[in-house]
């Protein structure tokens, strides 16, 4: 687990460092800051609403998408990607009815485990 922490924390600060500007043959995918983002400190963690295996990090009031290793999920409770068991996540889903909250299928890659 110290091992994927590490890689994260690196991401995130490979993220920062280039200051939205992409590197060469790399993309960081960058979204519009939402609302949770506008006045956080650098470096807040959020799960993303659509994606139990997705969470963005706030960098200069802009969200940076993230993905956890397959077969993990962000857990906003520690702020690391997890074991799916030990995540609460709850994904919106759009209809044209509206928004709705479910479970997301549990559809964890099991050749793949985070390290402890």
């Amino acid at each position: 687990m110290k091992t994927f922490i590490l890689t994260v924390a690196i991401t995130a600060a490979i993220c920062l460092a280039f200051n939205g500007q992409e590197a060469t043959g790399a993309h960081i995918p960058r979204v519009p800051g939402p609302p949770h983002c506008t006045n956080a400190t650098e470096g807040k963690l959020y799960p993303d609403p659509y994606d139990c295996g997705k969470y963005y990090i706030c960098s200069e009031s802009e969200a940076v998408e993230m993905n956890c290793y397959p077969g993990t999920w962000f857990n906003p409770a520690n702020g690391e990607c997890d074991y799916p068991k030990n995540v609460p996540c709850v994904v919106s889903v759009t209809t044209t009815q509206g928004t709705t909250s479910k479970p997301p299928k549990h559809e964890a890659d099991p050749t793949v485990t985070p390290s402890e």
